[in-house]
Formats: structure tokens, sequence, C-alpha cells
């Protein structure tokens, strides 16, 4: 049985598709551009004059364009929007910029099913990933779940470190939960920032599973039947965006967190791909400096192509670490 965790920033998902997050905005205003939804269509205007109101650098600083958001969320008289925007203009307007982030996610997941061959490193990727292997990810995209399912090694039921009622789930035609799938996770992924397809029930308390759209395998459609047919859900309500004011409003995720904690502190190795160790993460750093100083780990690895990144995570983590100088796309055609 492995003992390995991985860590994965968002430059793990670079080739997928995704954005680091200094394209973010870029890449949320590069998808309202060509959308043909609705609520898109209604939001790029509306978004196009948000932005012009702006100072240019903030386009490729995300954390503080939503950080002044936030602000002034908080206190009307703070930030740089107060002199243009009412709080409920701006509420309304932060809960539309989270559903076109999560549209502009989907949309990229689309497109992956048709590049093979940015779609096969990950596909490598979960070919190397053993029984007992542990994924905590900052990521919000399902490349990892999605290949793991597809070579049977991850289940929704448990493995997002949540427990699963299997007579809970049912697919779009109203087929149940095939008998011959998995019910159990030899590898587990810990999604600290939320993930697509999860939406926070404030009722219950609790995030729904309302299922992957249908990018490789059509089982992947199956969801909570408590899911309310026709509800208008508030996308992106599990997402911790990167804003220096973190909303952990979700006591689901805080789940998650301290599950992932415990993990670390089990295991014997750690390897980091694509993580940057973001100014605005203040609650990661202090999750990673205390989880991997208590930790059992005598081997930590590094994949990045900063010398920089390298030169932080020693310092946080208070170790030298094993520089792998390149991208997560060589690391992986070196290994294969």
């Amino acid at each position: 049985m492995s003992n390995r965790v991985f860590l994965l920033g968002a430059g793990f998902s670079k080739d997928a598709g995704f954005p680091l997050a200094n394209e973010l905005i870029c890449f949320i205003q590069n998808h309202l551009n060509t959308s043909m939804n609705t609520r898109d269509i209604d939001f790029k205007k509306e978004f196009s004059d948000f932005l012009n109101g702006i100072h240019p650098s903030l386009f490729l600083n995300v954390e503080l364009f939503l950080t002044y958001i936030d602000l002034a969320l908080l206190n009307s008289s703070v930030g740089i929007f107060t002199r243009s925007a009412s709080a409920e203009d701006l509420r309304l307007f932060r809960r539309k910029l989270s559903g076109a982030l999560v549209r502009a996610f989907d949309k990229a997941h689309l497109e992956l099913k048709g590049r093979f061959s940015n779609r096969n490193v990950f596909l490598k990727f979960c070919e190397q990933l053993k029984d007992g292997d542990s994924i905590i990810t900052f990521n919000y995209d399902l490349v990892v779940e999605q290949e793991l399912w597809l070579q049977r090694k991850w289940t929704f039921l448990d493995g997002y470190g949540f427990e699963k009622d299997i007579n809970d789930f049912q697919a779009e035609w109203g087929g149940t939960y095939p008998i011959d799938l998995l019910t159990k996770s030899p590898i587990k992924i810990y999604k600290l920032h939320g993930s697509l397809g999860w939406v926070y029930d404030d009722s219950s308390g609790q995030i729904i599973y309302i299922g992957m759209p249908n990018y490789f395998d059509g089982r992947l459609l199956y969801c909570e039947k408590n899911k309310v047919a026709g509800a208008e859900w508030d996308e992106g309500t599990t997402f911790i965006e990167p804003s220096y004011i973190k909303q952990f409003n979700c006591t689901p995720i805080l789940d998650i967190w301290e599950k992932a904690f415990k993990i670390v502190q089990q295991s014997s190795e750690l390897i980091v791909i694509g993580y940057s160790l973001p100014e605005a993460d203040a609650a990661a750093q202090a999750f990673l400096s205390s989880g991997i100083r208590s930790s059992q780990i005598t081997s930590t690895t590094v994949v990045d192509l900063s010398p920089l990144v390298f030169d932080k995570l020693e310092i946080l983590f208070k170790r030298k670490v094993d520089r792998k100088k390149m991208t997560f796309r060589h690391c992986i055609e070196n290994e294969t």
C-alpha cells in the first residue's frame, strides 16, 4: 500500500486548458466572448463595463481584483468600487462572476475531450498512481477524477473525503448506480478550494454532488437524487476563490481540510506539482507549514519551472526538496 501524497496547483492543470492565477480574468473574459449561454450573454457587457472601470494591472492580479470587491462588500466605505455600485449590485455581480467561472471551466473540459494529446498526459499520471496514494489539490477542475474513474481507481461515493450513500444516486435517465462499479476509492482526492460538480445546500449543510458533464463516460452523469429538479443552484457555492479574504462558510470544506491535514501528517512522501504558493493563500501556507513540519514525510519532490518556487517551499517546509525544474508534462514524459 502506497503512502504518498500529491499536492497539485494550477500549473498541474495548465496543459488541460485551465488558467494560472494571473490568467483567470482573461480566461473568464474569453469565455464570455464566445459563449452562447443566456446567462453569459447577459453578463458579458456588465463584466466588460466593470473591467473598464479598474486599473489594467488588476487583470494580472486576480487576488487584488477579488479582494477589492470583497472589501467593498464587507464595508461599503472601503474599496475602489464603492463609487459606482451599490452593495447589492456588487454582491449580485460577485455571484454572476462565480457562475461565469464555473461555466468557463465546464467549457474548457468539453474542449479537452477533443485534444487527446493534452488529455494523454493526465491519463499517464493517473496510471502511475497506486492504491493508498492521496491527492490534495487547490484546483476546481475534474481532470484527475475523470481519469481515475475511467481507470476504476476512484468513485465519487467516498473519493472526495466525504461519505455518500449509494442509494441516493441516480442517472439523469433514472438508472441506479451500476453494481459493477467501485463503491470504495483506492485513491482519495481532497479539494481544498471546492470543485466543479459540487453545490452547497444551506438547508442540510451538505455538499450535494450534481455529477460531471459527459466528458468521456456517460456514467459520470450520476448525481444525488435529493438535487431538486429545476432548482436554481447558486453556482460556485463551494469555490474558495483567490481573494485575500477567504470565505470558509461551508462546513464540509473545513472537514476536508482537517482530513487532508491528517493525510499529510501520516504520509512518507510528498510530491508538489505546479503549486506556486500564492500570497493570498495564507490558510494554505499555515496548513502546509504545520502539517509537513509535524509529519512523517522523509522525501519531498517539487516539480516547477521557477527557482523562486523551490526557495519559497523550502522556507515554508523547513527542509530541502528534490528540485525538478520542468513542466508537469515533461516530468510525466520522462518517467514513462
